[in-house]
């Protein structure tokens, strides 16, 4: 995920930005943010039938239909439907609860329909229309970013008391809060517009 992130920086800073190194980039993405989230959940299957591979195919195939649209996608501040690395993300912190025995993830991953709702509503997310913030749309002064702040905070609160679960509540956290920056910008745009 760092090296996710710095490439692209190094890109820019090199001016080594080309087609093909984006082409690449989407590549190494599915493989980090796809099979790698989809393999380490397919290690959590309640059992060892067939259809347990489902749930790691569909976020596999879901990761891999957000990273196409992405790329067909004009650059913005915003991302529309959550990225795939926090997808992965999230599904790094659901392995690593597992293995931590956090109950509550015990208890989801061990019901067969719990185990195929986590990808499914990853994948949901993904592809939907929810515009979400980013890094790149943080305003200065940096307390002018609400949402970054408190998504941060939510991380930094579950970290401190139960870390293998931070991935998860900062991922939760920051779909909660995009859906609420989006009800007020979408007020925010049609009282300006009824002006």
């Amino acid at each position: 995920m760092f090296l996710d992130v710095g490439d692209g920086i190094a890109a820019r800073l090199l001016n080594a930005q080309s087609e093909v190194g984006k082409e690449l980039d989407s590549m190494a993405d599915l493989i980090t943010f796809g099979v790698a989230p989809a393999y380490l959940y397919f290690i959590l299957a309640p059992g060892d039938k067939w259809f347990y591979y489902i749930p790691g195919i569909i976020y596999l195939l879901g990761s891999a239909l957000r990273l196409a649209i992405f790329n067909t996608l004009e650059s913005k501040k915003t991302f529309t439907g959550l990225a795939t690395p926090a997808g992965a993300f999230f599904m790094f912190g659901i392995f690593m609860s597992y293995h931590a025995e956090v109950p509550i993830i015990m208890k989801i991953t061990s019901d067969d329909i719990g185990y195929f709702i986590i990808p499914v509503f990853l994948v949901v997310m993904m592809l939907s229309r929810l515009e979400m913030f980013s890094l790149k749309s943080m305003k200065t002064p940096i307390w002018n970013n609400p949402y970054h702040g408190i998504s941060f905070l939510s991380f930094l609160i579950v970290l401190f008391l139960n870390p293998p679960l931070a991935p998860c509540a900062a991922v939760l956290s920051y779909i909660i809060l995009a859906l609420i920056s989006g009800r007020s910008l979408l007020k925010l745009t049609k009282s300006k517009s009824i002006k």
